[in-house]
């Protein structure tokens, strides 16, 4: 939580990334590095603009940015062929991204209807490109990201504020909510992927996220709902609920794990680094299994102590 508060959290999950890194659907808060290198930018940007303006002067604000976004884009892109880890997780490969946001600022497009029309079409283009063509195996950064992240510069820089799109009232709920969305997408992806639903852990994903970030936001974030006692003694009694009947549910999974490893009939009394399936394989005439070590290479180390 101190890295968290520090800003600092997207440094320790680039630590634990490699042999030693846990799965990512077992990391809650996995999510939260993106926050890290927000606010690490956020710190930064400011600083910047005033060296822009003390050394080139304000009309020099754009050329200098757009410098800086495509020499960070380059680098991510080389990056991520050496070290992806790094290159995921570090501000000066994904500062090209929030430079972009930045730019967006300072480009003014033409308001005629015709060409605004024409710039977010070709942006929300390219972003549904994005989301039909890359998959899990896509590298990140990298030239890829460029179309969903130039995309969404387009919708920007566009400015409509009318079509059928940009007056959609869901369309615009779902963005106004989307910060709160995302803080509870993924804890609850990791609880979902636990409970093992397969396909349909995707649909009740979406609605848990949408459902609980819409709640987060009518309860916390709108700024004409003050968050009184009541509100939040009710947040909390929801929010705590939903969470313990997810949890118990994963832990009952657990406990089925657990059935199966003591009804096997092949044990091995040292070690276990050979699986059949998702079963462990034990060697035979070892009917007096009294525990079970469940880890990777640090549960290894406490077995002697525990054989004893």
């Amino acid at each position: 939580m101190l890295f968290r508060a520090l800003f600092r959290i997207n440094l320790v999950y680039w630590s634990e990334a490699g042999y030693f890194d846990t799965s990512a659907y077992n990391k809650w808060f996995l999510h939260t590095w993106s926050l890290s290198v927000e606010w690490q930018f956020y710190l930064l940007y400011p600083l910047l603009l005033i060296a822009i303006n003390r050394y080139f002067g304000p009309k020099s604000f754009f050329l200098c940015l757009f410098l800086l976004a495509v020499t960070s884009f380059l680098f991510s892109c080389f990056s991520t062929n050496i070290d992806s880890n790094a290159s995921y997780y570090l501000l000066p490969t994904r500062a090209w991204e929030m430079l972009l946001g930045a730019l967006a600022y300072e480009v003014r497009v033409s308001r005629t209807q015709k060409i605004q029309r024409a710039t977010s079409t070709f942006g929300l283009f390219l972003i549904v490109i994005s989301v039909f063509s890359f998959s899990k195996d896509t590298p990140w950064p990298s030239f890829d990201t460029l179309l969903p992240s130039l995309g969404t510069y387009l919708v920007l820089v566009s400015n409509r504020q009318s079509g059928a799109i940009c007056e959609n009232k869901v369309i615009q709920f779902i963005g106004s909510s989307s910060y709160s969305t995302y803080l509870w997408h993924w804890p609850i992806v990791v609880i979902i992927t636990s409970l093992n639903f397969g396909p349909f852990g995707y649909i009740i994903s979406l609605i848990l996220s949408f459902s609980l970030g819409a709640l987060s936001y009518f309860m916390i974030e709108k700024p004409s709902n003050f968050l009184t006692v009541r509100k939040a003694v009710l947040s909390f009694i929801i929010i705590t609920g939903a969470f313990t009947l997810l949890n118990s549910a994963r832990f009952r999974q657990f406990s089925e794990v657990w059935v199966s490893i003591e009804q096997t009939t092949e044990r091995k009394k040292i070690q276990c680094y050979t699986f059949k399936g998702n079963i462990c394989k034990y060697q035979p005439n070892e009917n007096n299994l009294s525990f079970a070590v469940i880890g990777d290479s640090h549960a290894t180390m406490f077995h002697p102590v525990l054989s004893t």
